[in-house]
């Protein structure tokens, strides 16, 4: 079994561990939708890529993000 990924496509083995519906980024503002200018990137990058890396060091390799769903075509 593959799946298709931002990156191509990898086998289960591949995958790892998947976190199915997480979200890296998320805001409690109007409406749900959250726009670059309600966050500071480098801050946010700062705070979760240690937690990111925790997470691949306990196996994680895969995660599915909804956050930014209702931007992209499907």
């Amino acid at each position: 079994m593959t799946l298709q990924t931002v990156r191509g496509q990898v086998n289960a083995e591949q995958a790892g561990v998947i976190l199915e519906h997480e979200h890296v980024l998320v805001g409690f503002v109007e409406e749900g939708r959250l726009s670059p200018d309600d966050y500071d990137r480098d801050e946010v990058v700062s705070r979760i890529a240690p937690l990111l890396l925790q997470l691949k060091a306990a196996g994680c390799n895969t995660m599915v993000d909804w956050a930014f769903r209702n931007r992209l075509p499907c």
